[in-house]
């Protein structure tokens, strides 16, 4: 019998952090990474909703289905909120001129 052995990347950010305590919850999967594609452990449609509701309580603005598609990995999830949280706030006071 062979085993496969799986690499788990742990959480770099809080938001790493946060995303992945929702998932081992939701999936009730303990060994999880940053880099874990949603779907092959475990994930399916229906338990996106559980996952996007724990997530919006704390995210805004709010995530939608589709984006648990195309950011399927705990990562590329944090990353895109980043993203989405530095857009919404707009240039920096200090980029903006006196």
């Amino acid at each position: 019998e062979t085993t496969t052995e799986r690499r788990v990347v742990v959480p770099k950010s809080d938001i790493e952090e946060r995303i992945l305590k929702i998932w081992r919850d939701v999936l009730g999967v303990e060994q999880l990474g940053v880099t874990d594609n949603f779907f092959e452990v475990g994930g399916d449609s229906l338990l996106i909703t559980e996952v996007l509701r724990r997530v919006n309580q704390w995210q805004q603005p709010s995530l939608k289905v589709a984006e648990l598609f195309t950011y399927p990995t705990i990562q590329s999830l944090a990353d895109a909120i980043r993203a989405s949280a530095d857009a919404s706030r707009g240039p920096s006071s200090a980029a903006r001129p006196c």
